[in-house]
């Protein structure tokens, strides 16, 4: 059980840290401060930039870059500016949330 209870924990900093890296800071609090008022905002962008986020960091995963800064959240913040971006611009519909995963 404190296996998986590790596991949680260090891939929620990493996205949490994604989220401070929008403002190049690199602490998990803050990022999930960022990420609450996203949703408060809209739950909409909130969705696009929690999958930005996602998708960004598995491509990270994915190709091998430095664990020290996917753990540091550098693979994540453009994607959930991206996100965001297509999200407002396209709306909330399939094939946004498509883009925004591609």
């Amino acid at each position: 059980m404190t296996c998986i209870s590790n596991k949680i924990d260090y891939f929620s900093r990493i996205i949490f840290n994604g989220f401070s890296q929008i403002m190049l800071q690199e602490n998990a609090i803050t990022g999930m401060l960022f990420l609450l008022g996203i949703f408060y905002n809209s739950v909409a962008m909130g969705t696009g930039a929690l999958l930005g986020v996602l998708a960004g960091t598995s491509t990270a995963f994915i190709f091998r870059y430095s664990k020290k800064d996917i753990q540091r959240g550098l693979y994540g913040f453009n994607g959930a500016l991206a996100g965001i971006g297509i999200i407002l611009f396209f709306g909330f519909n399939a094939s946004s949330v498509v883009l925004v995963i591609l």
